[in-house]
């Protein structure tokens, strides 16, 4: 009898577990077939097909629900059709006793045959005591869960999307048994200056409840990065900068520090490599002494376009914005908003130009260098497919806030610091958006000059030569940079998201 009694605890105890992991597993997301048979309750749950072994669910027949007595509690459970599925879906209520002998009397005949669809968070709602009523218009938080899947989805999508009309506007989608709908509205900007912006609108239907978020993205521009650097030379390491604004690169990064001298970074940091590596390094150094707005590892890498001109060629550019150079030419910015241009070799022939009221494009031929220098008024963008040679201080003439100064040096291959016998010695100062797809170099670095280069704007390129002895680099970047670039400057195939509340508006169906 002991036997017995014990292979019947053992059976139990195992037929138990196994309940209670097929729960745990819906409660989870997963959706399977369950029936569950009883004189109390009958359910059954199956994937979102409407149709169960070939042959529709049949619709049960109306049932009046018997009077509760005090022992039972009444949980009401609806069918609800998710976004894809037809709203006039039968409504049936699940009724749960707190006790399991009830006469086979009260059972509705009709009930043993109906077949319902049920979520993971649809079947949990059956365990509740009462039944649950949508409440008024609110607002509730997202799950964690639903954060990130949102976050990741909706940026995946964000950078499949152009700027043509054609694009596609709505997706509709299912998560661990949830049905979610999002539309994209674009909005393209209305100059060369600005940034491509998307609002996205998602939906979803939970229990009874309409709940809806809004959030809206940014295509980001080369020029929101304080310092972008696809490649990073093994060679060269970060030791005597600072960096005032965001920074990535697409490659590991090399960085060493001593007792007295290190590196800071005051933004953000990301790179698509797994690690940051540290070489060359006197004693101790805490990782937030160095990164002070935190390091985030293994990121998406952002591409540089093959070339600029792809990009140059889709502005619409009117015939008095552009200014075309044939010839290797030195270009002094003038205070007064006009340009000294003169041939490389030829300091006889020197032309004055005004610049543009509005904006101004100096746009270099093929295999045509140019070197740059000065003080400039107005908004101006330099383009060469070779080489801009800074050969100077090179800064805004209106550098008061609110100033509406705004450069850009952009070249396909090279964008380079003159030797210390055209540059002199001391400080450097730059001002504007540098963009060179092949390499940022300095010229004579390992000449010891203890002077500092100031970029003030942002600095994206390809790789970077060494700029010590001859410059420690201090980078600060240019907070209108935020919300303007300097006219056609190049943009990434990245959007991020700029405001959400991560907030669900909640309301009635």
């Amino acid at each position: 009898m002991t036997r017995i009694t014990i292979l019947l605890a053992t059976l139990y105890s195992v037929l138990a577990h196994l309940a209670g992991f097929s729960a745990a597993n819906l409660l989870l997301g997963d959706r399977f077939d369950v029936r569950i048979d009883s004189p109390t309750l009958l359910v059954s749950v199956n994937s979102d097909s409407e149709f169960i072994n070939g042959a529709p669910l049949p619709a049960p027949a109306p049932v009046d629900p018997p009077t509760p007595r005090k022992d039972e509690v009444i949980a009401q459970l609806s069918t609800k059709a998710p976004l894809a599925r037809n709203s006039t879906e039968p409504r049936i209520d699940l009724i749960a006793r707190q006790q399991a002998k009830v006469a086979p009397s009260t059972q509705a005949p009709q009930a043993t045959q109906a077949l319902v669809t049920l979520s993971a968070a649809e079947f949990s709602a059956a365990k509740i005591t009462q039944a649950r009523k949508p409440g008024p218009p609110g607002e509730a938080k997202l799950s964690l869960r639903q954060e990130k899947m949102l976050e990741k989805k909706i940026s995946k999508w964000a950078r499949q999307l152009t700027e043509a009309p054609a694009s596609e506007t709505s997706k509709r989608w299912r998560h661990k048994g949830q049905y979610y709908e999002a539309s994209f509205t674009q909005l393209p900007p209305t100059d060369n200056m600005g940034l491509h912006r998307v609002v996205v609108d998602i939906s979803t239907d939970n229990n009874g409840e309409r709940r809806s978020t809004q959030m809206s993205l940014k295509k980001l521009a080369f020029s929101n990065y304080a310092q972008l650097v696809d490649r990073w030379d093994p060679d060269v390491e970060i030791y005597n900068d600072e960096m005032e604004g965001r920074f990535h690169s697409n490659s590991e990064i090399s960085l060493s520090y001593s007792r007295r001298v290190k590196p800071v970074f005051h933004g953000a940091v990301t790179t698509a490599a797994p690690r940051v590596k540290v070489k060359n390094t006197v004693g101790f150094m805490r990782r937030d002494e160095i990164f002070k707005g935190g390091l985030h590892t293994g990121v998406r890498s952002i591409r540089l376009p093959d070339s600029f001109q792809s990009q140059l060629n889709r502005l619409d550019l009117a015939a008095d914005q552009l200014i075309r150079i044939e010839r290797n030419s030195h270009l002094r910015f003038l205070d007064d908003g006009r340009v000294e241009l003169r041939e490389e070799h030829d300091d006889s022939d020197v032309v004055h130009m005004q610049l543009p009221d509005k904006v101004a494009y100096l746009i270099a031929n093929d295999k045509v260098r140019l070197c740059v220098q000065g003080k400039v008024r107005g908004k101006v963008l330099v383009y060469s497919p070779e080489r801009i040679i800074i050969s100077g201080n090179l800064v805004y003439a209106n550098q008061s806030a609110g100033a509406r100064d705004f450069l850009g040096l952009v070249s396909d291959k090279v964008i380079e610091i003159a030797g210390i016998e055209k540059t002199g010695r001391g400080d450097l100062h730059i001002h504007g958006a540098l963009y060179a797809k092949r390499r940022f170099a300095v010229r004579n670095h390992s000449v010891r000059n203890h002077g500092v280069l100031n970029v003030f704007g942002s600095l994206s390129a390809g790789s970077l030569t060494a700029t010590e002895p001859r410059y420690r680099t201090r980078v600060r970047f240019d907070q209108r940079l935020h919300e303007q670039r300097p006219p056609g400057f190049p943009v990434t195939n990245h959007y991020e998201i700029e405001q959400w509340d991560k907030t669900w508006q909640v309301g009635a169906i």
